[in-house]
């Protein structure tokens, strides 16, 4: 089956079941935003991608090394309990390596515009920016008015991401942190925040994928919308994604395979 046809039946299927359920007004959002994403074949708005896929081309076209702190599943994707929240990997890498392998893509960028745009959220969290592409389509999606707080465990990466905001957005307001998601979530900066949406993309491991659920499901409005990145991607993501959605914190969730959506109460 064809990519494009594959994700026509998720987000199908995904608009059926908002529409299908209680509460629409709210649901309304992700409905919008599903319905949008497809109309538009899984792109944003044409001036809005042009811009940002201008830019994720410069960085594929970057062969520049540089360091990187990984806080994540580590080298070869083992997962190490000894570094998982505090001590990272360090190690080096091309930025053009890692813009194509840690960049969201653009049908799934543009998903996370979509959102941002149909939420209007006045504030989004987002845990693993890299260089800034997804932070970039959801800023243009939530507006100007809209405040983002954006980590990276990679001090090096995150500094080429602040470059690309100062490009794009000269008079917008990302606050950008490096260190672990851990040590970020606990800082009184972001403890004294309520966020409308966050996007974790990082860190893909079960176990800490369910202590910053845990975490942020604190810091979050009522009927925030929490995405999760890769909820897929191994089997301990797998097993925290259905422990978190039965969460009776969760109002509803939708699972889309890449990407796993949930509104809270």
């Amino acid at each position: 089956m064809h990519i494009k046809d594959f994700l026509h039946r998720l987000g199908h299927l995904a608009t059926n079941y908002i529409q299908s359920s209680e509460n629409n007004i709210r649901k309304d959002v992700l409905n919008a935003s599903l319905t949008a994403w497809r109309v538009n074949k899984f792109k944003a708005e044409p001036d809005v991608s042009e811009k940002i896929e201008n830019l994720r081309q410069a960085l594929s076209n970057n062969h520049k090394v540089i360091n990187r702190l990984d806080f994540g599943i580590g080298i070869g994707g083992k997962p190490s309990l000894l570094n998982l929240f505090h001590q990272g990997f360090p190690s080096t890498v091309s930025i053009s390596k890692l813009n194509r392998g840690s960049s969201k893509p653009e049908k799934w960028a543009a998903l996370l515009f979509w959102i941002a745009k149909y939420k209007q959220p006045s504030r989004i969290l987002e845990l693993g920016t890299c260089f800034g592409i997804s932070t970039a389509y959801m800023e243009y999606g939530a507006g100007k008015d809209a405040e983002i707080d954006t980590v990276d465990g990679a001090e090096e990466v995150l500094e080429i991401a602040i470059q690309n905001f100062q490009y794009l957005f000269p008079f917008r307001k990302i606050n950008t942190y490096s260190g672990s998601f851990l040590e970020i979530l606990h800082k009184d900066q972001i403890q004294a925040n309520k966020y409308d949406i966050t996007y974790i993309d990082g860190h893909h491991h079960g176990m800490a994928l369910f202590k910053y659920f845990n975490i942020i499901t604190e810091l979050m409005n009522a009927k925030g919308i929490l995405i999760v990145d890769d909820i897929h991607a191994n089997e301990s993501m797998t097993k925290s994604w259905s422990e978190i959605v039965k969460s009776e914190q969760v109002e509803y969730h939708i699972d889309l395979y890449q990407l796993g959506i949930i509104q809270l109460k």
